[in-house]
């Protein structure tokens, strides 16, 4: 018989949550962005990252996906590069039905945007830590199973 899985763990081990976009597009997104969700987030502040030379990101597979802009709204950092959007949740996550409202409007914001030409991936990361006395006693509190296929 299989077992009920919980909807809320009593002591939350999310660390950090992130929702990442991967994209191509003809213009630069970054800039673009950063000021649409500028105008449409209230509250929200706006930090320059180091910056990377737009031809090595271009080039140099490494840096394509390098934020350029951190936006800082509501204890969620939204990061954008010319390539990429990515919702980061750091330690205010509130549940998936919380994380999944904000990546939704967020997305939203981004598809009237209109600057994406093809999405080459969607992601979603946890960081997770389960606090035990000893490493041995944390794996044994995990459960895993993956199949892939009929394997």
């Amino acid at each position: 018989m299989l077992e009920k899985l919980p909807i809320k763990l009593k002591k939350q081990p999310v660390i950090e949550a992130v929702f990442e976009m991967r994209f191509q597009t003809d213009v630069l997104a970054s800039n673009i962005l950063s000021g649409i969700f500028f105008t449409k987030l209230e509250g929200v502040k706006i930090e320059k990252l180091p910056e990377i030379p737009q031809p090595i990101r271009e080039v140099n597979p490494l840096f394509r996906y390098s934020p350029q802009f951190r936006l800082i709204w509501k204890g969620y950092s939204i990061l954008l590069g010319d390539s990429v959007f990515a919702l980061a949740s750091g330690l205010s996550y509130e549940g998936w039905s919380n994380f999944k409202k904000t990546i939704l409007q967020l997305v939203g914001i981004v598809e009237k945007a209109n600057v994406i030409k093809t999405i080459e991936r969607y992601s979603l990361k946890y960081v997770d830590l389960i606090e035990t006395h000893s490493i041995k006693e944390q794996l044994t509190l995990l459960k895993f199973d993956l199949k892939l296929g009929s394997r």
